[in-house]
């Protein structure tokens, strides 16, 4: 275990983040944005490479919980004594605890306890039944986390009341000293914004309150005559100065508390890399990444240029053929009267002969110059298809969707498909429009709205996903109150006007995407999913079962599934970094506008799941015959085979009229939105939803292979806060 001056490391620190940015039962406390942007972006700054490099795992995210006080203490509990073993376990025990509270402090009656206030707060007489007492955090953490440091960042008023209830286990100065004396290198240290006597301050025009501004600042910038790492003591003195230049009148004193230091200072430990310290190696980096981005650009360039000397090689080796055979042609034009007089000669000399021969005196008859002119076309357009076909394969395998690896066959060549092999991805054409799409009304392709289609990618490795430009546009959000199937948090029906374009996976993220991402990144893939065990014939979660392991076999064409939230917005921000350009999560409005694709329908092809075979892969005849004993009652299916137990290869099936693939079904896919219980309140705009509600629990959407037709409703919405066998990602990609 660390002692108390060996630095922080990343793999063996916890973090814990609660507090609130709106309380609807104390309106007379501040509230709103100032607050979420700080947690968030200190949030963000936990996980990013430039950042604390946190894995996402080990973090415990309370923010804006609605959960009571106590259910909250016994989720904080919960995660650090799981997490503990399960680095245990690994040979990498915890060693460090980061909590992190952005909101209000409040002393409540009888006996002035110091509380922190949550979302369900109530002002008035409930005000500590329905706050957080600082006392049962303290008896939490230091339970759950006793062997661990314990760095606290607190941000609210009068929060120096709060250390003293961090400093020990029990009342009275034997008892702490005594525990101190067991384990001397585990204390506890807080970093506050005010001290005991002062208000808290929220100041207008900033982004965040002021204490979190100047920390975030102060990660961000760090100090040149600082070591590598910054102490809890260095970033109180570089926010102190901060905030006494930009606000000299107002601004908030921060304190470091650490008492009973008696074999060491835990305030005085690196915690945060320090930026400016760095600086130097991160220029040298950068400048490497950039010589690394034009040597490819380079490469690029020559390719292109290669191929462009190549396509002209070819049209001049067309225009070669073309130009001998018409110079042949124009040789026995004017070689014709020669041989007309040799053939004249011929029969003077042998008249009898001159019935057999047949011909013309007059020249060339008209068949035969219709065949002179059809040899011709014959031989241009040979020379033309076998050039065309030529390009076509190359722009298809420069494309990527011809795939090459021994152990990923193309879809057309798997046994009992039933898909002709031009209707999937591998043969896909780069221009192609949403030809294949069916309306719900008519089968007739003729008479179905389709938008030309242009897929493309950021960059050409195998992590980089292919995206499709969506328009904006506006539609009815939810599903209304008749709608078979229709759940609660379905409604109200609301306008949502999307005014922004922005570009969509044309797939979801498949395993063989996630896989060159973790490749290329060094990061590994959560485990302990929710996976099917065939031998037990039960679902049940085990360590073992992650994004290799399902429980269910797949292969890199399929979806990926196993994937917690945070795995997937930190895919979305490294995907950000390695292609400059801004990925994300779909906002959960986003998702319903890209899944119903125009259509008000229950389905985005129809209103039945009659057709649902040709559209997405859920719940049909295959999935019963395998599961029917497993789910009985009410479980009911589609009325057809798709030909898929399980998962499916991406874009097995047909497209929307977005020209997106398997936004309906295969795997469910994680949107950016806190959960809430209904659309009162949601943004009109399409944004994503991160005010309020259960932001421990994020909204899925789409359906997955083991979905009821009721479950695969364009308007149908899930909450989790776990990873499943059936849940992946599909991400976007801001334009500007």
């Amino acid at each position: 275990m660390a002692g108390a001056g060996a630095d922080i490391s990343p793999e063996r620190t916890l973090a814990v983040l609660l507090g609130v940015s709106r309380m609807p039962m104390a309106p007379r406390l501040a509230q709103g944005r100032a607050f979420s942007n700080s947690a968030r972006h200190f949030y963000e700054y936990l996980v990013s490479p430039t950042g604390m490099r946190l894995l996402p795992e080990n973090i415990h995210d309370l923010f804006d919980s609605d959960r009571p006080p106590l259910e909250q203490l016994s989720h904080v509990s919960d995660f650090l004594a799981s997490r503990c073993r399960e680095l245990e376990s690994k040979g990498t025990p915890a060693t460090d605890l980061i909590v992190c509270y952005v909101g209000h402090g409040l002393f409540c009656p009888p006996k002035q306890a110091f509380h922190l206030t949550i979302q369900l707060t109530e002002q008035g007489a409930r005000e500590a039944l329905t706050s957080l007492p600082a006392s049962m955090l303290a008896q939490t953490l230091n339970g759950a986390a006793r062997l661990l440091r314990k760095y606290l960042l607190v941000d609210c008023c009068f929060s120096a009341a709060a250390f003293a209830e961090f400093q020990g286990a029990g009342p009275g100065q034997a008892v702490r000293e005594q525990l101190l004396t067991d384990l001397p290198l585990r204390g506890a240290t807080l970093l506050c914004s005010v001290s005991n006597d002062d208000a808290y301050l929220v100041t207008a025009g900033l982004e965040h309150t002021m204490f979190s501004d100047g920390l975030l600042r102060a990660l961000q910038q760090g100090s040149a005559s600082l070591g590598s790492r910054l102490s809890l003591c260095e970033m109180g003195d570089l926010i102190k100065h901060d905030l006494e230049q930009r606000f000299p009148e107002t601004w908030v004193r921060p304190e470091v508390h650490s008492p009973y230091k008696l074999e060491g200072d835990v305030a005085s430990i690196g915690i945060f890399p320090n930026p400016a310290h760095d600086k130097p190696r991160l220029l040298e980096a950068e400048r490497q990444r950039q010589a690394e981005l034009a040597r490819k650009d380079r490469e690029e360039r020559q390719r292109q240029a290669a191929r462009a000397a190549e396509r002209r090689q070819q049209e001049q080796e067309v225009e070669a053929i073309v130009q001998a055979e018409l110079d042949r042609r124009r040789q026995a034009e004017r070689d014709r009267p020669l041989q007309k007089g040799r053939r004249a000669a011929a029969d003077r000399q042998a008249p009898d002969s001159a019935g057999i021969r047949g011909g013309s005196a007059s020249g060339v008859s008209p068949w035969q110059f219709m065949l002179t002119v059809l040899g011709l076309t014959a031989v241009i357009v040979v020379a033309y298809v076998a050039w065309h076909l030529g390009h076509k394969s190359a722009a298809q395998v420069a494309r990527g969707r011809v795939f090459t690896s021994s152990s990923v066959r193309p879809l057309a060549a798997r046994q009992g498909s039933k898909l002709a092999a031009a209707s999937l991805p591998a043969t896909a054409n780069p221009s192609r429009t949403s030809a294949d799409l069916v309306p719900a009304s008519d089968h007739s392709d003729t008479t179905a709205q389709r938008m030309e289609v242009k897929p493309f990618r950021d960059c050409e490795a195998g992590y980089c996903p292919w995206m499709v430009m969506i328009p904006p546009g506006r539609f009815d959000m939810g599903s209304p109150s008749g709608e078979k199937g229709r759940e609660a948090n379905e409604g109200p029906v609301h306008e949502v006007k999307i005014n922004h374009a922005f570009a969509a996976g044309e797939f979801p993220i498949t395993r063989g995407e996630w896989r060159a991402y973790l490749a290329a990144s060094g990061r590994t893939g959560s485990n302990n999913c929710s996976g099917w065990n065939d031998s037990k014939r039960v679902w049940e979660q085990k360590p073992e079962y992650n994004w290799l392991n399902p429980g269910f076999p797949q292969d890199d064409n399929h979806p990926v599934v196993c994937v917690t939230w945070d795995e997937a917005r930190v895919y979305a921000a490294w995907l950000t970094q390695q292609t400059h350009h801004q990925y994300r999560l779909l906002s959960e409005a986003e998702y319903e506008y890209i899944n119903r694709a125009g259509a008000s329908t229950a389905y985005f092809w129809g209103d039945t799941d009659a057709d649902q075979c040709l559209y997405a892969n859920g719940a049909d005849a295959a999935t019963k015959a395998r599961f029917d004993w497993v789910l009985v009652g009410d479980w009911t299916v589609a009325a057809c085979n798709d030909g898929h137990v399980y998962t499916s290869p991406v874009g097995s099936l047909k497209a929307n009229r977005f020209g997106l693939y398997d936004t309906t079904g295969n795997a469910w896919s994680w949107t950016q939105d806190c959960y809430h219980a209904s659309y009162r309140g949601a943004p009109a705009d399409g944004t994503a939803w991160l005010e309020g509600g259960d932001c421990s629990r994020r909204v899925l959407r789409g359906g997955a292979w083991v979905s009821i037709p009721d479950r695969m409703r364009a308007g149908q919405r899930l909450r989790y806060g776990a990873t499943f066998f059936h849940v992946g990602l599909r991400v976007a990609r801001t334009t500007s």
